[in-house]
């Protein structure tokens, strides 16, 4: 049996391994000296118990440290809707970690999934979801895209909006469906 943070550095591991989208994990495994079956066990949730060496190879490469990978210190808040999120972020520096319901938000994904965001991310990451701010001060959440060298951020009905229309300001780290 695990314990709650063993199983959140897991999850976290998985989180720091599917951001990187540049690379393919067999490539990743090869930048990473592990072996492709070990990261991809990793990742797809059949390796719950990766050794302390496998860790440290991919902190080692993330330029992070173990600890980085622990329990998150900051609390989740629910919001209802994407404005109530302007009240948790407002002058404050912490890490804010959000949850709601998706409700059409990301048109793939059912209704009932709750999405996990935080605003704390190192790089906008193409192909990743995020809460956006746009130019009318609406709050929106938008997918970062990259099409023929032109960056755009996409909407739910894939509407494309210019880059510098949008600010994001937290970066959708999870789901529960």
């Amino acid at each position: 049996m695990y314990t709650r943070g063993e199983v959140v550095i897991i999850e976290n591991l998985k989180r720091l391994l599917n951001r990187k989208s540049d690379r393919s994990l067999k490539q990743l495994a090869k930048d990473m000296n592990i072996p492709y079956t070990t990261l991809h066990s990793v990742l797809s949730g059949k390796n719950t118990n990766p050794k302390l060496d496998t860790i440290l190879k991919i902190c080692d490469f993330y330029k992070i440290d173990i600890a980085d990978l622990s329990n998150k210190k900051a609390k989740v808040h629910h919001v209802n809707n994407l404005s109530d999120i302007l009240i948790c972020t407002k002058g404050n520096n912490e890490e804010i970690l959000i949850s709601i319901k998706n409700e059409k938000l990301i048109g793939f994904l059912p209704d009932n999934a709750i999405l996990f965001f935080s605003n704390k991310f190192d790089e906008v990451i193409v192909n990743n979801y995020y809460i956006v701010k746009i130019d009318n001060g609406v709050l929106a959440v938008r997918k970062y895209v990259c099409d023929d060298n032109i960056y755009s951020w996409v909407s739910g009905r894939n509407i494309s909006y210019n880059v510098s229309l949008s600010e994001p300001l937290m970066e959708l780290y999870n789901v529960r469906i």
